[in-house]
């Protein structure tokens, strides 16, 4: 019994002691970072094969060029579809569009 207690005050002490002092052993010093290298290692190579005239306009009739996805993508723009909702002349729904005749104030106080 006698040995487990000088095993427990030994432990005590040494936690005691490391939480007032720290480590007795010191903290290995890091090593030093390398330094940068400010030369580039390798040299940047000219375009091997050069264009010798581009195109100027590489995409002559864009319009006729994105159609084709634009039909695959929504089937309604191929033909004529009766559920397709024509789109209203006038972009902002609180104002009236123009030509339109004026609303009473009971029209717009029933929404």
């Amino acid at each position: 019994m006698k040995l487990i207690t000088v095993l427990a005050f030994a432990c005590a002490t040494f936690a005691v002691l490391h939480g007032v002092y720290g480590s007795p052993v010191p903290a290995p010093v890091p090593d030093p970072s390398p330094v940068a290298d400010p030369k580039p290692k390798a040299e940047p190579s000219p375009d091997p094969e050069p264009v010798p005239h581009p195109n100027p306009n590489p995409n002559p009739n864009p319009a006729l060029v994105a159609s084709p996805l634009e039909t695959k993508l929504n089937p309604a723009l191929q033909g004529g579809d009766a559920n397709v909702v024509a789109l209203s002349p006038n972009a902002d729904p609180l104002v009236s569009a123009p030509g339109a005749p004026g609303q009473k104030i009971e029209e717009t106080l029933a929404v």
